[in-house]
């Protein structure tokens, strides 16, 4: 079964979709009330909204379920990477915590979606050999989203936090200076 690419990269991809919403889970808390200085409820809210949006693309691909899956997943990949991108290169801008959040959720979307599609398909891969394929499935999204999660914790840390850490407030709302965010974080050496 592991010697199947089709299969292979399903596990790799459904790993990645769900790590994603670990890392998410694990540093949102640290982001909007560290950074963005929200209290809990705020986290709170965000993390719902990114359960909402993980179901709403859940419930896009049921019923989308008969188009042709490499299409579907083509175009929510493509796409998925096109909000990270635009999120990335608009946070150096427009840095608010509404901002982010926007791409958040359209990107936990495109991962709901993503995640039930390739599952489905690699559950369905084996029929004759259904067992051992649910369990690989089920087991290789723990043991991919943890080395993902791993990886990616080890590769940042955060030194300290400063004054500017905090961010501002003015009188257009939040403004947050990204020059000081990026002073306290650096890339692990060892």
């Amino acid at each position: 079964m592991l010697k199947t690419v089709d299969f292979s990269m399903g596990l790799l991809i459904i790993g990645l979709s769900y790590s994603l919403l670990v890392i998410y889970g694990i540093s949102s808390p640290f982001i909007i009330e560290k950074v963005f200085v929200y209290s809990p409820v705020v986290t709170g809210y965000s993390s719902l909204g990114s359960g909402l949006a993980l179901m709403l693309g859940g419930i896009t691909s049921k019923v989308l379920i008969n188009k042709n899956l490499f299409l579907k997943i083509n175009t929510a990949v493509i796409l998925q990477l096109i909000f990270a991108g635009l999120m990335t290169i608009i946070s150096f801008g427009a840095n608010g915590f509404y901002v982010l959040l926007i791409f958040t959720l359209l990107i936990h979307f495109l991962s709901g979606f993503i995640f039930n599609n390739v599952y489905a398909y690699c559950l369905q891969r084996f029929s004759k050999n259904a067992g051992v394929a649910s369990g690989l499935t089920g087991g290789g999204i723990y043991v991919i989203s943890s080395i993902a999660g791993y990886g990616l914790i080890n590769l940042f840390e955060i030194k300290k936090c400063s004054e500017h850490c905090n961010g501002q407030f003015t009188d257009r709302g939040f403004d947050f200076s990204w020059d000081f965010y990026f002073q306290e974080i650096s890339f692990n050496k060892d």
